[in-house]
């Protein structure tokens, strides 16, 4: 192949490897996430894009390197979920070209719903209409959108607003200045109430100190990224929680925030399931919780019920299937008839039918293990550990004494 049939899109990619940053929860020590950074082997990774810009093919190599991530986040068996970054204006020039982005996912096991797509500046010189289009695609597609490098650049916050992404990203020039600059402070404070009103996560980047890690917590921004906590790696974290992060500030002359965003929210505590294929086996089960301990739970994909095997009945009232005997697809009459009502009489007069047998005989929780035991109040038995709490034999056929009479 000679020197002129190369790509030199495709020549600038090959020349990429990613590392891999953690996205950590303040509150609770938890890894969310994981981003996937482009690392040219020579350079960085500004200059491939202004080499794709000169031959106008920039939307395809930021479809390309996001191509590639997913790629390298395969090759390390990473489950957890995944950000990639891509130009606001691969969305309003070329946004079919995402398909293969999509193909690609599809190759390596990963769902739309598991990556995160940081739609980053610039934006000045985009349709502002056509980029939230492209933005709402994408969601329709199932992918999580979050928009990056809010506060510093060209990010108009009422764009934002208009995107309604599910995370905004602020920007490292905006951290770097906390906690000293109060012009950063206030942009903060700002971005925080934006994420509030539209419901989003805030994240802040680039976080290298402590001063700035205090500063952010007593803000209520419970999502950072930055070297301080960790790095960027080649390989993704293999667990689940960062030692030490969730440590409270203790600072007695910061003021606190009672904010939506100061406290943890239950999710939080959560970490996110893997989906396996509906026919995936127990030991296929296995071998990913043995592998992936930053993996806590597995779930089914869903799929179309097998050939032959029984259909669900139809839903009853608020999507739950009505069970068996109340009205369901195939279901007959309730025994003893509907409604709790006992069966008509027989035609012609016959006997009528035998009652219906008594209902089973209650049990009450045993204090001592758990199980159940036979009601004192039907019985005249007791629970064993109660009775050995009030110094009564265990005998259940014995009867205990009447308390003495009061000295009073």
């Amino acid at each position: 192949m000679s020197a002129g049939s190369i790509d030199p899109v495709l020549a600038l990619v090959n020349e990429v490897r990613f590392a891999f940053q953690p996205l950590i929860n303040v509150k609770t020590g938890a890894i969310v996430a994981v981003e996937a950074l482009a690392r040219p082997t020579g350079g960085d990774v500004h200059d491939l894009f202004r080499e794709a810009a000169r031959h106008r093919r920039l939307t395809e190599l930021d479809v390309e390197l996001a191509r590639s991530a997913v790629t390298a986040a395969a090759d390390h068996e990473t489950l957890l979920p995944l950000h990639l970054n891509l130009f606001g204006g691969t969305l309003t020039h070329d946004l079919p070209r995402i398909e293969r982005l999509r193909e690609r996912l599809h190759e390596v096991g990963r769902r739309e719903h598991e990556v995160t797509l940081e739609i980053g500046p610039p934006f000045a010189r985009l349709d502002p209409g056509q980029l939230v289009e492209g933005v709402q695609a994408l969601k329709a597609d199932g992918f999580q959108i979050a928009g990056d490098g809010v506060g510093d650049g060209d990010v108009p916050l009422a764009l934002i607003a208009d995107m309604e992404p599910g995370m905004v990203k602020l920007d490292r020039g905006v951290v770097s200045g906390l906690p000293d600059s109060a012009a950063r402070r206030a942009v903060l404070e700002a971005v925080r109430h934006l994420c509030e009103a539209a419901d989003a996560d805030l994240v802040a980047e680039g976080v290298e100190n402590d001063r700035q890690l205090s500063a952010l917590r007593r803000t209520g921004v419970r999502l950072v990224q930055g070297n301080l906590l960790a790095p960027p790696a080649r390989r993704p974290p293999t667990t689940i929680t960062v030692p030490g992060v969730a440590a409270e500030v203790t600072d007695p002359a910061g003021q606190p925030v009672n904010t939506l965003a100061a406290g943890p929210r239950v999710t939080e505590f959560l970490s996110p399931a893997t989906l396996l294929p509906v026919d995936a086996t127990a030991d296929k089960v296995r071998g990913v919780l043995a592998d992936h301990p930053e993996i806590s739970a597995v779930g089914g994909g869903g799929g179309p019920p097998p050939a032959g095997g029984p259909q669900a009945a139809p839903p009853g009232r608020r999507g739950r299937p009505r069970p068996a005997g109340r009205g369901g697809a195939g279901a007959g009459p309730a025994p003893g008839g509907g409604g709790g009502r006992p069966p008509p009489p027989p035609a012609g007069g016959g006997p009528p039918p035998p009652p219906p047998p008594p209902p089973p005989r209650r049990s009450t929780p045993s204090i001592a293990t758990g199980s159940c035991s036979p009601s004192p109040v039907r019985t005249g038995t007791r629970c064993t550990r109660s009775a050995r709490l009030r110094g009564w034999p265990t005998n259940p056929a014995w009867s205990p004494p009447r308390p003495p009479p009061s000295r009073r």
